[in-house]
C-alpha cells in the first residue's frame, strides 16, 4: 500500500530544536496525514506549535493529562531532543517511564536526536579534532546522556540523527537529514554584492567557534578587505529570516565539523553558507555547496572568497536547487513514514535499563549513597587491619619463643631428616652394644 493511502495518527513532542518537529509535522499534514506537534513551554526563537502546554506552575498532573489525551488520540509517538512526556525531575516518575507504557499499549515510538541531547565528551574527542574548543563552555554530562540513549533504545521503535556527524554518538541510529519547510522560503535571485554582507548568528558561541570567526573577520578588516560584518544573537526566527535574505555570506560554524539548520535556510534564499565539513558529513552530501573551512585556513580561505565574486555568486547559485533536492521536509516526511508504516513486532520482556533522574538532588543522592558505601568499606578495612595486627601480634611471638629456645645445627635439619638420622643413631647405638659383648 502507497503511503498516502494509509492515514496515520501522528504526534511530534514535546521540543521543536531549529523548527525540525514542526517543518517534518507540516509536510506530514499535506501528504494526508493526521501529524500534529505539541510543545512544552515557550519557544526559545518563537517557533510555531499546534499546542503549546503550559509547565510553569511544576504541577505533574499537566503531564499526566497532557499523556492521557496523547495516548487515545495517536498511534505513532515521535520524540525529539531525548525527552519524552515526563522530562521533569518534578514529574514525580522517573525519566521515560511513559515509554515502557506507550509500546505496552501498542503504539509506535520514535526518537531523533538533534545534537547536545547526544554528543558524548568521551567520543568527540575521538572524531572532532578541535573538541577542546567546541565544549568549552562546559562539557557535557556523558553519563547522563548514555543512560538516556540506553533507555531510549530499549523501547523506541527506532532512533534518527539529523546527520552523519551523530552516528558516532548514537550508532544504531538512522541518519535523516535536516531539514525546512522550503515553501516559507520563497525562491530570491542569487545576487552577491561586490562588497559583500556577512553575518554569522550563533546560537552557542563555543559550538560555533564564534570567538575564532570574531577574531579572523576583524583581522581582515585591518587588512584593508572591505565588507561589512554582522554578529547577531538571540532574535526571533522571522527577524533572523529577514536578516538572512538580505545577507551574501552565512558564517555557520568553523568546529563542529557539520553544517546546522542556518547553512540549509541561507542556500535555500541563495546565499553562501560557510562551515567547516568532516569527513563523513562531505560523504553523505555530495556536492553540497557548501564552502569548506577549519579554524586554521578560515582567515586565508574568507579572504580568497570575498575577493572572488564569481566563486561566491557559482556557489550561491547551486544552494538554492540542492537544498530541494535533499532538505525540503518532504523528503525527511517520507522517509518517516516509510519507517513508521513497518509491521513492528510487540515490544518482547526484557531486562529493563537503570532508570536515572536528571535532577540534582538525585546525584547528590548518588553522593550520598557512595558516602556512606565508603564509610562501611573504611570500616571493614579497620576491623581486618586489626585483625591482621593481632594475628601479627600472635606470630612474633611464637617467633621470638622459638628464637629463645636453644638449638643446635641439627635444628635448622627438615623434621623428616631429623627422624631418619635418629633412627640410624639408634641402630649404630644397637650394633655397638653388640661388639661389645
Amino acid at each position: 500500500m502507497q503511503l498516502e493511502l494509509s492515514k496515520m495518527r501522528i504526534l511530534h513532542a514535546p521540543q521543536n530544536y531549529a523548527d525540525q518537529a514542526g517543518s517534518v509535522v507540516r509536510a506530514l499534514r499535506a501528504l494526508g496525514h493526521d501529524a500534529e506537534y505539541w510543545e512544552y513551554g515557550k519557544s526559545r526563537f518563537g517557533f510555531e506549535a499546534d499546542r503549546r502546554i503550559d509547565v510553569s506552575s511544576g504541577d505533574p498532573s499537566i503531564l499526566w493529562q497532557t499523556f492521557l489525551e496523547a495516548k487515545d488520540r495517536f498511534d505513532v509517538f515521535h520524540f525529539h531532543f531525548a525527552n519524552s512526556f515526563f522530562p521533569y525531575h518534578w514529574a514525580v516518575v522517573p525519566p521515560y517511564w511513559d515509554l515502557p507504557v506507550l509500546r505496552m499499549l501498542g503504539k509506535k515510538v520514535f526518537f531523533t536526536f538533534h545534537g547536545s541531547d547526544s554528543r558524548m565528551r568521551k567520543i568527540a574527542d575521538e572524531h572532532n579534532p578541535y573538541a577542546a574548543e567546541f565544549f568549552a563552555e562546559g562539557d557535557p554530562d556523558d553519563d547522563r546522556l548514555q543512560k538516556s540513549i540506553n533507555v531510549i533504545k530499549t523501547y523506541a521503535n527506532k532512533m534518527f540523527v539529523i546527520s552523519a556527524e551523530l552516528l558516532p554518538y548514537v550508532p544504531e541510529a538512522k541518519a535523516v537529514p535536516r531539514a525546512i519547510d522550503l515553501s516559507r522560503w520563497p525562491e530570491q535571485p542569487a545576487v552577491q554584492r561586490k562588497v559583500p554582507r556577512i553575518a554569522h548568528f550563533p546560537s552557542r558561541r563555543s559550538f560555533k567557534g564564534t570567538g575564532r570567526i570574531v577574531d579572523g573577520m576583524a583581522q581582515l578588516q585591518r587588512e584593508g578587505i572591505a565588507f561589512d560584518f554582522q554578529l547577531i544573537e538571540d532574535i526571533p526566527n522571522e527577524q533572523l529570516k529577514g536578516l538572512l535574505q538580505d545577507t551574501d555570506i552565512l558564517v555557520d560554524n568553523i568546529l563542529m565539523g557539520d553544517f546546522g539548520v542556518a547553512s540549509i535556510e541561507a542556500m535555500a534564499c541563495s546565499r553562501l553558507a560557510v562551515a567547516r565539513l568532516s569527513e563523513p558529513v562531505r560523504r553523505a552530501n555530495q556536492g553540497i555547496p557548501v564552502y569548506d573551512v577549519t579554524p586554521e585556513t578560515f582567515v586565508d580561505q574568507m579572504r580568497a572568497l570575498i575577493k572572488d565574486f564569481g566563486l561566491r555568486t557559482r556557489l550561491s547559485q547551486l544552494g538554492r536547487p540542492y537544498v530541494a533536492g535533499h532538505f525540503d521536509s518532504v523528503h525527511a516526511a517520507r522517509a518517516y513514514l516509510e519507517i513508521y508504516e513497518q509491521d513492528w513486532p510487540p515490544l518482547t520482556p526484557r531486562i529493563f535499563p537503570d532508570w536515572m533522574g536528571f535532577a540534582d538532588a538525585r546525584r547528590i543522592e548518588g553522593m550520598a549513597d557512595r558516602i556512606g558505601e565508603l564509610g562501611s568499606e573504611r570500616a571493614r578495612m579497620r576491623t581486618e587491619l586489626g585483625e591482621a595486627k593481632t594475628d601479627l601480634a600472635r606470630v612474633s611471638g611464637a617467633l621470638e619463643r622459638e628464637l629463645s629456645k636453644p638449638w643446635t645445627p641439627k635444628d635448622m635439619l627438615p623434621p623428616s631428616l631429623r627422624a631418619r638420622l635418629k633412627k640410624i643413631r639408634a641402630q649404630m647405638r644397637g650394633s655397638k652394644r653388640e661388639t661389645t659383648r
